[in-house]
């Protein structure tokens, strides 16, 4: 007989989150807004699709942060060659 496994932790569903690529946490998104706008979840499963949906919709936001971050930018300063490509250093604006 198979066991049943333990709820997890929010912890737990958060690095199950985290861990997910940028597209697959989309397509999860996407289905949870489908849901949600299907509108037949009761309120108590509307409230918990919202938060899973919030959750996966920061998981998008930090890839595609580290995505711009890792990308390189066109700055002002130009060369005889035009406009030279520098990477992208988030931290240096700072201060």
């Amino acid at each position: 007989m198979a066991e049943m496994e333990a709820p997890k932790s929010a912890e737990e569903k958060t690095a199950d989150l985290e861990s997910l690529s940028f597209e697959a946490a989309l397509k999860q998104l996407e289905g949870v807004v489908g849901q949600l706008e299907k509108g037949e979840l009761s309120l108590e499963n509307s409230l918990k699709a919202f938060q899973e949906g919030t959750q996966l919709a920061a998981v998008c936001r930090r890839k595609l942060d580290e995505v711009q971050q890792s990308l390189q930018i066109l700055t002002q300063n130009t060369d005889e060659n035009g406009p030279r490509l520098e990477p992208f250093h988030p931290e240096a604006g700072r201060d």
